[in-house]
């Protein structure tokens, strides 16, 4: 292999035939000694393994020496995870929102702006407290929601339902947000349905 050729230099045509599986792991093993990370040793071996496919394809080599040649381990990382004082910046975002241009003039518009700063406030902590996907927060209804037991009731993939606990703090922001939706409700003089968060089309 040109890698553990040593000094001697080598010229066209090289002999792709004369590489085995030892040769294949001294190779690879020059690049832990070189102190290579493991990506880089994998990105050269699986160049290598197709470089010999097209080897083989084209009738200049037998074998392909790197195939059986395992991969170096990756390094598992630790997920990157908000800090606690980030935590709590992005649980009190919704409450310091600025209030929507042109609400201060149309009573509706400002009824649900106050409404949605609820309602964010509450899906955040949902969001924080259950570990429930997004899509199964939007998804949830009023009667999923067991105040007394401090549970939610989630549907998720495959229409599999599971309990999640729910925090305080996430039950007092439930809570609100649902005096809101009321007052939204009533602003607009239309029934709610069964969606537990409104946007601003709920008069649709």
């Amino acid at each position: 292999m040109p890698r553990n050729a040593g000094a001697q230099k080598r010229y066209p045509p090289f002999p792709w035939r004369e590489a085995d599986r030892y040769a294949a792991r001294r190779f690879l093993a020059g690049f832990q000694k070189d102190g290579k990370k493991a990506t880089t040793t994998n990105r050269k071996l699986s160049s290598l393994r197709s470089f010999y496919r097209f080897l083989i394809r084209e009738g200049h080599a037998g074998i392909n020496p790197f195939a059986g040649v395992l991969s170096p381990k990756l390094p598992k990382r630790l997920p990157k995870v908000l800090s606690v004082v980030d935590v709590g910046r992005l649980l009190d975002a919704p409450h310091k929102a600025e209030p929507a241009p042109g609400t201060e003039n149309h009573p509706r518009m400002r009824v649900f702006d106050e409404y949605a700063r609820l309602r964010d406030a509450a899906i955040l902590e949902l969001l924080y407290s259950t570990g429930m996907r997004v899509s199964e927060c939007t998804g949830l209804t009023a009667d999923r929601i067991d105040y007394l037991s401090g549970v939610v009731k989630v549907r998720g993939k495959g229409k599999k339902e599971r309990l999640c606990p729910m925090g305080n703090p996430a039950a007092r922001a439930l809570k609100a947000a649902l005096e809101g939706r009321e007052r939204i409700l009533l602003a607009l003089g239309i029934r709610g349905g069964s969606a537990l968060f409104l946007n601003k089309h709920a008069e649709d």
